[in-house]
């Protein structure tokens, strides 16, 4: 049995009550994280109406970061550094799954967005050097993962420079039924990840889907 707690900062966006779904679904224990205490309790109340015997709970995101023993992070690229930073004590020798994907809304299409470290996770193990960052989930919809009754028919490339990180976060991702996890390799890989978000974006917008990437080969 997995007693683990599984802590997400910024829990309550799309992406972040999705992931909260899926692993509350398998049965793990889940904590919602947010800025604002009400609004993770909303999250929670909300989640266990879908999912009434969720072993869910919440609170504010130091305290998340603090208290889990391997986190995601899932809030938006523009608060990702000074939220980083705020807690970077409490994620000390803790596995952190960063599924940020440094997307902006322009004149009508999605751009990634620079990143001076090379990419959202760079930035993130830069930021957090005693934490096991893994870059992963960036090219999954939100709203597929919310969508709990609905296979999501997708590969999921997984990136760190901490083989023992990268090997647990496959294994935790896999779980959910119809991902495979594909090894990304280190770190630094993540920036073509993160770009290609952009493009899928783009290609769901024109033609009214939610696409995903298959890799072949494999």
């Amino acid at each position: 049995m997995d007693n683990r707690i599984y802590g997400i900062i910024g829990g309550t966006g799309p992406e972040g009550k999705g992931i909260a779904l899926r692993l509350s679904r398998m049965g793990l224990n889940v904590t919602i994280g947010s800025r604002d205490k009400n609004k993770a309790k909303s999250t929670v109340e909300e989640i266990s109406k879908i999912l009434p015997d969720a072993k869910l709970n919440y609170d504010v995101n130091s305290l998340i970061c603090k208290n889990s023993d391997i986190l995601f992070l899932a809030t938006p690229y523009v608060a990702q550094k000074s939220i980083l930073q705020t807690n970077a004590n409490q994620l000390t020798d803790k596995i952190l799954i960063n599924v940020v994907a440094p997307i902006e809304f322009k004149n009508g299409k999605f751009r990634a967005v620079y990143v001076p470290e090379g990419s959202a996770a760079n930035q993130t193990q830069t930021l957090l050097p005693h934490t096991k960052v893994v870059s992963a989930l960036q090219t999954i919809s939100a709203k597929h993962l919310m969508e709990i009754n609905k296979e999501v028919k997708s590969d999921v490339i997984v990136c760190s420079d901490f083989e023992d990180a990268k090997i647990i976060a496959m294994d935790l991702i896999s779980k959910i039924p119809t991902l495979t996890t594909i090894d990304g390799g280190d770190l630094e890989n993540s920036v073509y990840v993160e770009n290609f978000t952009a493009l899928l974006l783009n290609i769901n917008k024109r033609y009214k889907v939610h696409s995903s990437i298959k890799i072949l080969g494999v």
